[in-house]
């Protein structure tokens, strides 16, 4: 259509500057009028352009199918986590005195199945080295608790973290020392086993305990802690 409303205007401007003669207008008009459309042309490889979107529209159903797929994994494992571990867990900290011979129970939140049990079978409170390989630092001491750890739960165990805070609300990292004393390095446990050994904190000459704590997951809540008196 808008092939024949352009030879139509060629064909009455050639008419308007006299180049052809009112005769030959009207048979020429006449035969644009009487010729078929001329068909659409076309935008491209048809074949092409569907293999195109039909190779697209595979990648995007596909893609879908993937993504349920793991969604659906990852609400399957969920459940069975859920339905596996249904044990009541500490439900807070766990807060005991610190002091020989105290102990205190502790499992992480959402997994009460793992539990364990701390106790307290030592302190050691010097401004001395606990052996002849390491000395404290100018102006600090080393404190230490030899602990034993119980898995009283019905999986396995990780390994403790522990922390030491002064009065003052500082909080010190463990010391990993060596030396007489047996150092309670990597405490992971299957259930019914236990393990005993040392930790130690080096901290100011004049600081005051406030609490020392350990972590039994550190990613998920409760933890227990043993409270200076």
């Amino acid at each position: 259509m808008a092939s024949l409303e352009r030879d139509l205007r060629e064909l009455d401007a050639l008419r308007n500057r006299g180049v052809i003669t009112p005769e030959e207008y009207e048979v020429r008009r006449a035969a644009l009028m009487a010729a078929p459309p001329a068909p659409p042309r076309p935008r491209g490889n048809v074949v092409l352009e569907v293999f195109k979107w039909g190779s697209v529209g595979c990648l995007v159903v596909i893609g879908v199918g993937f993504l349920v797929s793991v969604l659906l994994v990852i609400a399957i494992v969920a459940a069975i986590s859920n339905s596996e571990d249904q044990t009541a867990d500490s439900g807070a900290d766990i807060r005991v005195t610190l002091s020989e011979g105290v102990s205190g129970e502790v499992s992480p939140e959402g997994q009460g199945r793992s539990r364990q049990r701390v106790t307290i079978l030592e302190i050691a409170d010097a401004t001395e080295t606990p052996n002849v390989f390491q000395a404290p630092r100018d102006g600090f001491r080393f404190w230490g608790a030899r602990v034993r750890i119980e898995n009283i739960g019905e999986r396995q165990t990780r390994t403790i973290d522990w922390a030491l805070r002064t009065t003052d609300g500082i909080e010190y990292d463990r010391l990993f020392a060596t030396g007489d004393h047996q150092d309670l390095v990597y405490n992971d446990l299957s259930p019914g086993s236990a393990r005993e050994g040392w930790v130690y904190f080096e901290i100011p000459v004049d600081a005051a305990i406030d609490w020392l704590r350990a972590d039994p997951a550190r990613l998920a809540a409760y933890d227990l802690y043993f409270d200076a008196p």
